[in-house]
């Protein structure tokens, strides 16, 4: 299956409002003919395309949700709720991140403590904030069909290596 036609292919294809200037097709259209609307429904398509994507991974989609035009694609790494603890992407205009929300500032303080250890797993510096840690890839084009495998496989490995990273971590912090 190519990426960014899972939806098309499993029937859930959506057409992004454009009000005005020719929709052309999802990723071939003119980017000057869009407005705003067009961006949320582009980005809702692409998070949709993504965990179609997701779906060979062992990762576990638990929710979704629109902050600010930001589409947040939730994956469990504990039981739900349990701890307060889980991994995301975000999908955003001209971004995309990956990272693990933590909602406790004791929790945050206790994982930032292995920080060093933590951050040899992965090949970009990790962003310690204090709701979480992740990695943010700025200037992404959600339209460019040529750069979509790259980002999404992005996604997952950081998901995976994150997931992978911090799983028997977050365990013992209750």
């Amino acid at each position: 299956m190519a990426i960014g036609t899972a939806s098309l292919q499993k029937g859930r294809f959506k057409q992004p409002a454009v009000t005005k200037g020719e929709f052309v097709s999802l990723f071939g259209r003119n980017k000057e003919a869009t407005t705003e609307k067009s961006n949320v429904d582009l980005r809702e398509q692409y998070a949709e395309d993504f965990k179609a994507f997701m779906e060979k991974s062992h990762l576990q989609f638990f929710q979704q949700n629109v902050i600010k035009e930001i589409i947040y694609i939730g994956y469990l790494i504990r039981k739900p709720n349990q701890s307060g603890i889980w991994l995301y992407a975000l999908v955003g205009s001209g971004m995309i991140a990956a990272g693990l929300r933590v909602l406790s500032r004791k929790h945050i303080d206790i994982l930032e403590k292995q920080k060093e250890d933590i951050q040899a797993y992965f090949n970009e510096e990790l962003d310690w904030r204090e709701n979480g840690v992740g990695i943010s890839r700025y200037g992404t084009d959600l339209m460019d069909v040529s750069d979509r495998n790259e980002q999404f496989y992005f996604l997952r490995k950081t998901l995976e290596t994150l997931d992978f990273v911090f799983r028997d971590r977050v365990d013992k912090l209750d």
